[in-house]
């Protein structure tokens, strides 16, 4: 009978180690399987994770691509604007989510409302 080789196995995030310790990134190992498990999922997981298993024969190794979808998510809020006739107004809104927000801005006037700009991320 043929003794089994013992496989090691890692794990890599766009191509970098994952390390012994990430908050939220557990690996369950057995001879045969290397389970990579990401709970909670963040959107900063979002990549390509690279499992490579080694044995003394040799290694080979594969890579998945994750993507989060997230919601879009405020990370500067528009707010208020005060300023002089003549002067330089400016408003910033920024959001974070996944696919890219698109932001919209808009302008009431006279009760009606008409589109200003529309673009993705921050405006």
């Amino acid at each position: 009978m043929t003794k089994v080789k013992p496989i090691k196995f890692q794990w890599l995030k766009n191509d970098k180690d994952l390390g012994e310790f990430q908050e939220n990134i557990r690996i369950n190992l057995a001879s045969e399987v290397s389970v990579l498990i990401l709970d909670p999922v963040k959107s900063e997981d979002s990549g390509n994770y690279t499992c490579i298993a080694t044995n003394s024969h040799g290694s080979d190794k594969f890579v998945a691509n994750l993507n989060v979808k997230a919601s879009p998510k405020w990370i500067q809020q528009p707010a208020d604007v005060v300023t002089n006739l003549g002067a330089t107004a400016m408003a910033y809104c920024l959001a974070s989510g996944s696919p890219k927000p698109e932001i919209t801005w808009s302008k009431l006037f006279e009760g009606k409302i008409s589109l200003v700009k529309s673009s993705q991320g921050a405006t």
